[in-house]
């Protein structure tokens, strides 16, 4: 996939994959090629972001989320469309 469009595959993820993560936001993954996709766009925009498997039914799955505090990056840096996301990022960031 090109570069330019890496940033819009991530926002993709977020509408239809992304939510709330303890007090966070991200995503949960089965595909660890999907959640290091994840944390190298974190890292390429600076958001600080934490990332750990866990299992659920004999299935390991792959968790990239960002505090609360850093929620707004996301939102600033993706152009996240689900409306509920979008409000929810909004309501819970703190700037």
């Amino acid at each position: 996939m090109p570069m330019k469009y890496h940033t819009y595959f991530l926002a993709g993820l977020f509408d239809t994959d992304g939510g709330k993560k303890g007090s966070g936001f991200g995503l949960s993954t089965a595909s660890e090629h999907l959640a290091l996709f994840c944390m190298e766009q974190f890292k390429k925009h600076n958001i600080p972001f934490h990332s750990c498997p866990w299992k659920y039914k004999d299935h390991i799955y792959q968790q990239v989320y960002t505090k609360k505090r850093d929620m707004w990056k996301v939102l600033k840096t993706f152009p996240i469309r689900h409306i509920d996301k979008i409000a929810f990022i909004k309501s819970n960031s703190p700037r």
